[in-house]
């Protein structure tokens, strides 16, 4: 296998791809991050090959990132790990790790603190929405409504949607699992006018992977509910959290986003308010007081 670092972005990228298909997010930092540091080291530390790349490699990048908050050097520094544990893993058989590099962070890049929508900001983004593009529409509500990820939406085509019977299949998901959801009753008529004369096989939205987060970022910009603190996932998280705190089982969530109950509890649990966790332990006091359980 090739080890160049002109070329080794691209085996890295596939092998991740088709490891993990990952979310756009995730596309768009990697696509920044590694090319990035692959360049420094080939322009400012003449590297050629990655048997090369040294630990003070990537100290010397973090440092040269002076225009970036801490922040965002630990997010480069996290790729960069996940990166140089992929291409020092024996099963991907590139290269034998080099006595000179003592290197080996976490296997994959830790879940970000998501910040949900609270109550009022999902009222203001329903006040807005009808004022909207009927793309901004129909985007707006299947992510409130029913736990969407973006890159599933990039995914859809016209012939996902059926209007007749009211639902939507899933064909490319995160975890390769297809399944499907009904569509709200607020997005029938932009998603009917969205579809008028298009072609069976063509993309719904007809929107690449940047272009819909755009789109998303506006929706919330136009709601004048802030984007500091949230990511793409921003409606989806806020919807099954909300879910769990009404006490809704983690296998039906699952179901609808897609997920599975383990991920569910492992992603999303952490969120519940305080409010929902006193309820959980009121109950548990009536419990153990009249039932003695």
């Amino acid at each position: 296998m090739n080890n160049s670092l002109t070329t080794i972005f691209t085996t890295f990228y596939e092998s991740y791809r088709q490891a993990r298909n990952p979310s756009v997010n995730t596309v768009i930092q990697l696509k920044s991050v590694i090319p990035a540091f692959l360049n420094y080291c080939m322009t400012e530390k003449h590297r050629e090959f990655v048997t090369e790349i040294q630990k003070e490699d990537v100290i010397c990048y973090l440092n040269s990132l002076t225009s970036l908050r801490t922040s965002s050097r630990l997010t480069h520094l996290r790729w960069i790990t996940v990166f140089l544990n992929w291409l020092y893993d024996p099963l991907h058989l590139i290269i034998q790790k080099p006595e000179t590099i003592f290197y080996k962070g976490p296997p994959d890049i830790p879940r970000a603190v998501q910040k949900d929508l609270d109550a009022k900001e999902v009222q203001k983004i329903l006040n807005v929405l009808p004022t909207l593009p009927v793309k901004d529409q129909a985007m707006g509500y299947l992510l409130l409504f029913r736990l969407l990820r973006i890159g599933e939406l990039v995914n859809l085509k016209i012939e996902d949607v059926n209007l007749a019977q009211r639902f939507i299949s899933i064909y490319k998901s995160k975890n390769g699992t297809s399944r499907q959801i009904s569509i709200p009753s607020k997005a029938i008529e932009p998603l009917k006018q969205i579809m008028e004369g298009k072609a069976q096989d063509s993309p719904l939205f007809d929107l690449g992977d940047h272009a819909i987060l755009l789109h998303v970022n506006q929706i919330l910009e136009k709601s004048g509910v802030s984007r500091r603190g949230r990511s793409s996932h921003a409606f989806r998280h806020t919807g099954i959290t909300n879910l769990l705190e009404e006490g809704e089982d983690p296998a039906v969530i699952a179901k609808m986003a897609g997920n599975t109950p383990l991920t569910i509890y492992r992603n999303y649990a952490s969120n519940i308010s305080a409010k929902a966790q006193k309820n959980g332990e009121d109950k548990l006091d009536r419990l153990r007081l009249q039932k003695g359980v």
